[in-house]
């Protein structure tokens, strides 16, 4: 082994393995304590695994100071996939999966007074299919009386066989073994019509609840209202054919209320809307929830709405806007609009005057107070990435990182909206040392006549120990509407610590800089997204600080950087791109949001409409297949084979041009990964590649 390649394994394994939190939950203790319950995720490269684990910290308040009075190991945990507690705080349920060689079975338990006392299988229930753990469907809360369960599952299917085994007389479903099921795309492949499941503990019973939601819908995100009857829940509409979701909280959807006992179900929403994460008021009678409009930019600046559902006889609603999209913020220090999936699970002050989120602001993630009598927004933090975990007794969990800072887990007292300090109370890493970050605004010196006040930023991260190569890598993001935040990022850090400094660039089109960046991009991609990032990379070249230029990205970030290898043929001299669009025209009828393609080239997607010729014409114009042949930097292709985002025909048909055309384009495929490749052993193997090729191609000898 070589000395370069020991220092890049030795310095990714131990950035590797700093954890991240994914979850928290607060709990009330004795004499005004409290129990923090959090779970944090860590790489196990020897097992090839994310591992899960929880932690449990109890602490008190003294006056205005945080005391810790009891730090309780991490403790792994195995095979759960949901997990929840009672209102009252006393009762745990768990949905645990157990896999064996031949089958696997999920499993709802319910523990107390340290121990087991309902197990059901669900698998021999037979209600329902598996239950659904992700984050965009998945639900598991207590009623408030602490007697049912409630959470989402597959709809139960009919069994089929083939015409030349029935075996039953009354088989009627024989034949229809492969029938193509539609799924919602890229990473919800196993989600075809998810439904509502409530489980009753004094009865042990599953009950279900597809025949009374409206046809048509794939049910999520369900919560209970306070009279342990009604359900509020979002449904997600299959016709005329379902598009990706995940990363696109655009598609058309409701929210619905239904009654368990009438089985009456009613439409909450508007039509025409796009909604996501309800979260019921204290009071009971109002519903807040996060509104877009259906289609254009993935990604937009979302509206917190709220749905008041009136009368105890007869149904009626009223829905109005708490905050409104910020079109284009008055100056770069106030909120920017609502950027976030989803809002916490418990979100509101004690009086319920107040509610907690996260959203971004600019390069950064804030934690935001939003006064629901007015609508009035204000910004908690500024700097930094404070992600709102939890709110309980007007006590607010945070987790926050930067750059340099570990992911941790800060608490703050609200006092009418306001936290005035923050406590750390779980601190599993020490902070990074040789290495600084700064964000810096520019001016872009392309002018866009309609949006002509957009001001992005970028992010740059130097080491400052002796290790200095004097190389920028240039790391565009993609989407295009997401952006890069000041957040703890292994990969980045792991660079920085090598000797590398990287620029992230959070250019026009990025989430977090009001919805007029946002609609910026859409028919300018290629060009307006370009040219900000060579602005950067010109600014930092120019200081003469750099010796060398790379540059990599990933999706959008990879359509980036092949066109800006193209472009700018002689400026960078290698690349390494992860599941790049590199032809908008093909990719159109392979991927799961073909109306991408036509968003963001300036084109009108519809469902029933065929692309046209010129439709075809200005796509491959603004894909970097078209200027492939300027293309001189040696190129490292790291591609998904089940990405059904950006399919790996992508990649493979520019890699294949390429070296047709004499350029340089190594390929290398992970078995079993989609879009992210985001599998222990994968992304470990992509970085260490990905150091190497810059290395080799970028004419740097040696890390010392």
């Amino acid at each position: 082994m070589s000395l370069n390649l020991e220092k890049i394994l030795k310095t990714y394994r131990r950035i590797a393995k700093i954890p991240s939190e994914s979850k928290a939950k607060l709990l009330n203790g004795f004499n005004s304590r409290y129990k923090l319950e959090s779970t944090w995720q860590e790489r196990d490269l020897e097992r090839s695994e994310n591992v899960s684990f929880l932690n449990t910290t109890v602490f008190g308040f003294h006056g205005p100071n945080l005391e810790i009075l009891a730090k309780i190991p991490g403790d792994e945990l195995s095979k759960v996939l949901l997990s929840s507690y009672s209102n009252s705080g006393d009762q745990k349920a768990v949905i645990r999966e157990v896999v064996s060689k031949d089958s696997s079975s999920q499993y709802l338990e319910v523990w107390s007074e340290g121990r087991k006392i309902v197990n059901v299988n669900l698998k021999d229930a037979d209600k329902h299919g598996a239950v659904i753990s992700n984050d965009q469907f998945a639900s598991f809360q207590w009623s408030y009386d602490n007697k049912k369960l409630l959470y989402i599952a597959e709809k139960k299917e009919a069994k089929s066989c083939s015409f030349f085994n029935i075996k039953k007389k009354d088989d009627e479903n024989p034949g229809n073994e492969h029938v193509w099921k539609e799924n919602w795309g890229e990473q919800l492949v196993d989600a075809h019509c998810p439904t509502l499941c409530v489980f009753d503990i004094e009865k042990e019973s599953v009950y279900t609840y597809e025949d009374y939601i409206p046809i048509g819908f794939s049910v999520g995100q369900a919560c209970w209202v306070t009279d342990n009857q009604q359900v509020v829940f979002v449904g997600w509409k299959h016709d005329p054919y379902r598009l990706g979701l995940i990363y696109c909280p655009v598609r058309e959807s409701k929210l619905f209320l239904l009654n368990t006992q009438s089985h009456e179900c009613y439409q909450i929403s508007d039509d025409s809307v796009a909604v996501r994460s309800p979260r019921l008021h204290p009071d009971g009678k109002r519903v807040f929830y996060l509104e877009n409009q259906i289609g254009g930019p993935h990604f937009q600046c979302s509206r917190l709405m709220c749905a008041v559902i009136l009368g105890d006889s007869s149904f009626s609603v009223k829905t109005s806007v708490v905050v409104d999209i910020v079109k284009q913020p008055n100056s770069e220090d106030v909120f920017q609009g609502i950027y976030r999936i989803l809002l916490p699970e418990r979100c509101f002050s004690r009086d319920g005057s107040f509610l907690f989120m996260s959203s971004m602001f600019r390069s950064h993630l804030s934690a935001v107070s939003i006064k629901l009598s007015n609508g009035d927004v204000t910004l908690l933090t500024k700097s930094g990435w404070y992600r709102v975990l939890d709110v309980h007794d007007d006590i607010i969990v945070v987790s926050h990182s930067d750059p340099i800072t570990p992911p941790e887990l800060v608490v703050g007292i609200i006092q009418d909206g306001i936290v005035d300090k923050w406590h750390t109370v779980l601190k599993p890493s020490a902070d990074v040392d040789g290495m600084s970050w700064d964000v810096r605004s520019f001016v872009p010196d392309l002018p866009n006549v309609e949006y002509p006040n957009v001001s992005p930023e970028y992010i740059l991260y130097s080491p400052t120990g002796a290790l200095n190569l004097k190389t920028l890598v240039m790391f565009p993001h993609g989407g295009p509407h997401v952006s890069s935040p000041t957040c703890f990022t292994h990969s980045i850090v792991a660079l920085c610590k090598l000797g590398f400094t990287v620029a992230q660039i959070n250019y026009r089109g990025s989430a977090g800089f009001g919805q007029d960046g946002i609609d910026s991009l859409p028919g300018r991609v290629g060009k307006q997204d370009v040219h900000d990032v060579q602005q950067v990379a010109n600014i930092l070249k120019d200081t003469g600080d750099y010796d060398r230029v790379l540059i990599t990205g990933g999706s959008h970030g990879g359509f980036l950087t092949l066109h800006l290898i193209s472009q700018f043929p002689d400026f960078y001299l290698a690349a390494c791109v992860r599941n790049p669009v590199t032809n908008m025209a093909i990719m159109n009828g392979t991927t799961d949001i073909p109306d991408w393609n036509y968003c963001e080239s300036g084109k009108i997607f519809e469902f029933d409409k065929l692309p046209t010729a010129d439709d075809y014409g200005v796509m491959i114009e603004k894909s970097p297949i078209s200027l492939l042949k300027n293309a001189k930097a040696p190129c490292l292709m790291l591609i998904g084979d089940v990405d059904l985002r950006v399919p790996k025909s992508q990649g493979l048909q520019w890699a294949n041009m390429y070296r047709a055309l004499g350029g340089i384009c190594k390929v290398l495929m992970y078995k079993d990964n989609n879009h992210p490749i985001s599998k222990v052993e994968a992304e470990a193997d992509a970085f260490v590649n990905m150091v190497l090729w810059f290395m080799k191609h970028g004419k740097i000898a040696n890390i010392d």
